[in-house]
């Protein structure tokens, strides 16, 4: 989605939505969220918005009834994609997910 647009990203890992199930595996290993990102079986929506869209967006969550969470923002392509955890640091995603050919 983003190479087409020739654009960047920036997520916060922290800001990552995860199961209960993978939030209880993640304690009990002491393995980090960072060790699935990009592991595929992700079957949350991902989409873009402007900023100025925001309160739409939070309005259109609430009545529906869905959580919506804001996990980064689009950068220039000049800024290179990353991904920081909560102490600042980027982190290496090793896998790139699956790529879908159409």
């Amino acid at each position: 989605m983003i190479n087409k647009q020739k654009l960047s990203y920036k997520i916060w890992e922290d800001q990552i939505p995860i199961s209960r199930n993978l939030h209880s595996y993640l304690k009990k290993s002491g393995l980090k969220k960072s060790n699935f990102i990009s592991n595929g079986d992700d079957y949350q929506v991902l989409f873009t918005a402007s900023a100025d869209k925001s309160r739409i967006i939070k309005n259109l969550s609430k009545k529906l009834g869905i959580k919506i969470s804001r996990i980064g923002k689009i950068m220039p392509k000049n800024i290179k994609s990353s991904i920081i955890d909560q102490k600042g640091v980027h982190l290496l995603v090793k896998n790139s997910g699956y790529k879908h050919l159409f």
